[in-house]
Formats: structure tokens, C-alpha cells, sequence
């Protein structure tokens, strides 16, 4: 008799450079999201074992939508994961641009983060999600966490659109 164990996903912890995030804003100057869909490396990248996201911009416009040509593959973040069973629903996740600038944005004490740790999680509802941590790129640190700015809150991203996705405000 063979037993049934229920099959798990790893959801890596990914990391996402300020500077690719502000390099997407200056290129796309219009674009109101930043769209996550789940990506598995091929074997050539060492990957398959587990889902990471890529990145690139969503513009929405009546006339017609338009999607960056920059596609970001987010690299796992000191191989940490968080491993998953089903049910799970993986739909895209989306950031709106002042979301992201939020996120990007210097602390109270004038602070600016170099990168971004995009940390999965699960809603109520089984959709996968990320919470973002601002962190800088400082030797030898366990974990070096930047403070939100005033008036803002941490950004987690939207796993669900287009059934929750509103064009940004004018």
C-alpha cells in the first residue's frame, strides 16, 4: 500500500531591488501597477523547487491596456520558504505604483531601503499573498529592517485581480 501524503509547494522569500523598482517607474512613467505572477526556474537556473515571482508594470487606459517589456524574475532571498499545502489559489498579485513608491520611500529618520523582502503568506480565503520588509544591504547583519515611513503602513500585495483591482484614482 503506498501512503498519501498531501503534496507541498514551497513559496520562496523573494528579494526585489530598489533600484530595478525605481528603474521600472523611470521607464514607464504612466504604468499604475506592478504585476506578480508566480514563476518557477527552469532547470538550467537551478530552480523547479519552488515558486518565486517576477515583476513588470501594468498600465491601465480605456484606449488600451499596456505591460512593460521589463520582466523582473526576483531572486529567492537567503533560500528561506515557506512551505504550503493545499487548497491554495495562485492568481496574480498586484502593487499599486503609490504602494510601491510607499514601500520604497524613506524612513522617519530619512532612511531609504535597498531592497525589498517580499515574505509569502496565505489569506483566510487560500489565496497566496506577500508582505513587503524594507531592508539595507548591510555586511555581517542578521536582519537589517528599515522603519515604514510616517503616515503609511506596510505594503502587502493584492492576490486576487482583476475581481479586486480598481483603476487608480485620477
Amino acid at each position: 500500500m503506498h501512503s498519501h501524503r498531501p503534496k507541498s509547494f514551497r513559496f520562496y522569500w523573494l528579494q526585489y531591488e530598489v533600484a530595478d523598482i525605481r528603474t521600472m517607474m523611470s521607464k514607464y512613467a504612466d504604468l499604475d501597477y506592478f504585476v506578480f505572477p508566480f514563476y518557477v526556474a527552469g532547470d538550467e537556473e537551478g530552480g523547479g523547487e519552488g515558486f518565486q515571482l517576477m515583476a513588470y508594470g501594468y498600465n491601465h487606459d480605456p484606449a488600451g491596456d499596456t505591460y512593460s517589456t521589463q520582466r523582473d524574475i526576483l531572486p529567492v532571498y537567503k533560500n528561506n520558504a515557506l512551505e504550503l499545502t493545499g487548497p491554495l489559489i495562485m492568481s496574480n498579485n498586484i502593487v499599486s505604483k503609490l504602494e510601491m513608491e510607499q514601500a520604497i520611500a524613506p524612513s522617519p529618520d530619512g532612511v531609504e531601503p535597498d531592497y525589498l523582502v517580499l515574505i509569502p503568506d496565505v489569506t483566510e480565503s487560500d489565496f497566496v499573498y506577500y508582505r513587503f520588509r524594507r531592508h539595507l544591504r548591510v555586511p555581517n547583519a542578521t536582519d537589517p529592517q528599515v522603519d515604514v515611513p510616517t503616515g503609511t503602513v506596510p505594503v502587502t500585495s493584492n492576490p486576487s485581480p482583476p475581481a479586486t483591482m480598481a483603476p487608480p484614482a485620477p
